[in-house]
């Protein structure tokens, strides 16, 4: 989110906002971070309640930093664009998920969505709990750099 806000707050033009922000998107999930991907459709049955709380959680404090960075920006039109557009790729793989869960229904276009989007995951192993924090505090307070240079 904070990395598509970034784009979004130093190129001023929709189009190239959505692929710099889209692109952005699949670059970052190559490095360890915390993600909702993996075993996603068990956390919607089984876990409704805590996966919620986790999505929620997860989008109020990227959306309170946000709104921290941009209140008062003549930009925050663009950022807002470039930070949808940056969680878009994940919220297709939510989509996915939902239709496989509560319409038992695989949908051809969200099946092949889904295989390439997982091609750039880097997948959780408890050891890398470590370097994924720090990988996301790091993509993190470089766009905010970028965002307040």
């Amino acid at each position: 989110m904070l990395v598509g806000a970034a784009i979004g707050a130093k190129i001023h033009s929709f189009w190239a906002i959505f692929i710099f922000a889209a692109v952005s998107h699949f670059l970052t999930d190559f490095l360890p971070h915390w993600d909702y991907i993996e075993n996603l459709e068990d956390e919607i049955k089984n876990k409704f309640l805590v996966f919620n709380l986790k999505i929620f959680t997860d989008f109020a404090i990227g959306l309170a930093i946000f709104l921290w960075l941009f209140w008062n920006s003549p930009f925050i039109y663009y950022a807002f664009f470039g930070a949808l557009v940056a969680i878009l790729p994940d919220s297709l793989i939510l989509l996915r998920s939902l239709f496989l869960v509560y319409l038992k229904k695989r949908l051809a276009l969200l099946e092949k969505y889904f295989n390439f989007h997982k091609k750039f995951h880097f997948y959780k192993d408890k050891r890398f709990l470590f370097w994924g924090i720090i990988c996301e505090l790091t993509v993190a307070a470089l766009a905010i750099v970028i965002i307040l240079s």
